[in-house]
């Protein structure tokens, strides 16, 4: 998976742009050979999001497991929600909040030092 973008976040259009059925090769090729983490994440979109192209079109590389697909399915899912999560009055004395702050879970974790800052 490519580090720089998020295959997830590309939408139909553009996929087809580059890999649809009138889409220019020559543009294809250009972005494959000068911005080859784009072209990778656009064609993981275009495969696992839109299912434009098959699976078998992707490299080796690039292909995602199935643990892969339901971990990126369930960690977009959950900052879709990221509900507030109340703290416990107890909690809150130990941080220095006022008593029922609301905090996301990534605030939570870092508060607790499971996450770096």
């Amino acid at each position: 998976m490519s580090s720089k973008y998020d295959y997830a976040k590309f939408s139909r259009a553009e996929c087809e742009e580059v890999f649809g059925p009138k889409s220019k090769s020559l543009k294809a090729a250009q972005m494959a050979k000068f911005q080859p983490d784009l072209y990778a994440a656009l064609k993981q979109s275009a495969c696992y999001t839109h299912g434009i192209i098959a699976e078998a079109m992707l490299p080796r590389a690039h292909q995602l497991t199935r643990e892969q697909l339901d971990k990126k399915a369930r960690a977009d899912a959950a900052a879709a929600q990221d509900n507030l999560i109340p703290l416990p009055n107890e909690l809150a004395d130990r941080l220095g909040v006022p008593w029922g702050t609301r905090v996301t879970y990534e605030q939570l974790q870092k508060s607790m030092g499971k996450q770096s800052i």
